[in-house]
């Protein structure tokens, strides 16, 4: 049987298509709704505040902590013209079984484009 191989999105995909999503959307009034991880994430952040729109991050630990720490300009960014939302006290770090409450909270803050039903996943429901 042959294995198949993963499929990878290169930083310049993921870039344009951040922006692509993002940039209309924001400049239209419309507020970006993610996380602050690496990736799309913080490009749909940083796409959203160059259209001068609104940006919310949900963080998976205090509000003193940043994680990924490579997005600590971002965050001070966010924090200055958006809002950084958490369900966590200052001084928590960013563990695994934190992040499917912070997904719960985004989902729930986010309205879903008029395309198609709106599917849940196990984790989320």
């Amino acid at each position: 049987m042959e294995r198949r191989r993963r499929r990878h999105a290169s930083r310049h995909r993921v870039r344009t298509a951040g922006r692509r999503r993002a940039d209309p959307r924001a400049a239209n009034g419309i507020t970006i709704v993610s996380s602050l991880a690496r990736g799309i994430d913080g490009i749909a952040h940083r796409a959203a505040l160059e259209a001068d729109g609104r940006t919310v991050a949900g963080l998976a630990n205090g509000l003193d902590t940043v994680y990924p720490s490579e997005h600590a300009g971002l965050s001070e960014e966010i924090a200055e013209r958006g809002a950084l939302i958490n369900d966590y006290p200052l001084g928590t770090k960013p563990l695994s079984e934190y992040f499917p409450h912070r997904n719960r909270i985004m989902s729930g803050m986010a309205r879903r484009p008029s395309r198609g039903p709106r599917t849940y996943s196990k984790r989320s429901a």
